[in-house]
């Protein structure tokens, strides 16, 4: 598997469990402990228009999107989740794709996976 490979496996498969798992969750009956959180989000959105149905669901595919591209970007040690400070060295991640043995690393520079996955985006617009 190369970047590019795993950037729209990753896309296909983040984005399609993540819509998936909201929608049932905005159209399903919910119990447990969320419950009334999710009971009053479902009431929300039931009650939406199927034109702001499908505006709702841009905007969740949007937002799935928009948390993979800057967790992308920290994997590509474009941006750091630890603090250190003036005499210590930030650590680095090292992303590898391991199959039969054979070992890749992805995400090498100049190929960073979030440009990969921000130049792969599109999202349709919203029609009645």
């Amino acid at each position: 598997m190369d970047d590019s490979e795993f950037v729209e496996a990753l896309r296909g498969t983040v984005l399609g469990a993540g819509l998936r798992t909201v929608l049932r969750d905005l159209t399903e009956a919910k119990s447990g402990e969320q419950a009334s959180y999710l009971h009053s989000l479902s009431e929300w959105f039931m009650a939406l228009s199927p034109y702001e149905k499908k505006s709702m669901e841009k905007v969740v595919a949007h937002s799935i999107l928009c948390g993979l591209f800057h967790t992308l970007v920290v994997l590509d040690n474009c941006d750091a989740i630890e603090f250190a400070g003036d005499d210590e060295q930030l650590g680095e991640f090292q992303l590898l794709f391991v199959k039969n043995g054979v070992s890749r690393r992805l995400g090498d520079p100049p190929d960073f996976l979030h440009d990969m996955l921000s130049s792969s985006i599109e999202i349709p617009p919203v029609t009645e």
